[in-house]
């Protein structure tokens, strides 16, 4: 059932955004002289909410490639007491 109001809610959303795109006609102008580069409006948002994932993505890589010295050398210390209290438990068993 939540599968299924999530599954209209997007559809709902995407028709809704659909819409509007379809019915807006505003634009972007850029101009440096010489130069002149018209937008749409929508070409401007989708470029935007893009720009923002890919930075985003590019924040979380960077900061997980950071954190990745002090995981490893967690990884290894939990390994070494783990074999460390396997020994123990194996010493105490003889």
């Amino acid at each position: 059932m939540r599968a299924l109001v999530w599954l209209v809610g997007i559809t709902i959303l995407a028709v809704a955004l659909t819409l509007v795109a379809r019915y807006n006609t505003g634009y972007l102008l850029l101009v440096l002289p010489p130069y002149r580069v018209e937008f749409s409006l929508n070409l401007l948002i989708v470029l935007l909410v893009a720009g923002f994932i890919a930075g985003y993505a590019a924040v979380r890589f960077v900061f997980a490639t950071l954190r990745l010295p002090r995981q490893v050398r967690e990884y290894r210390n939990a390994r070494r007491r783990e074999a460390a209290r396997a020994t123990l438990i194996e010493a105490l068993h003889e």
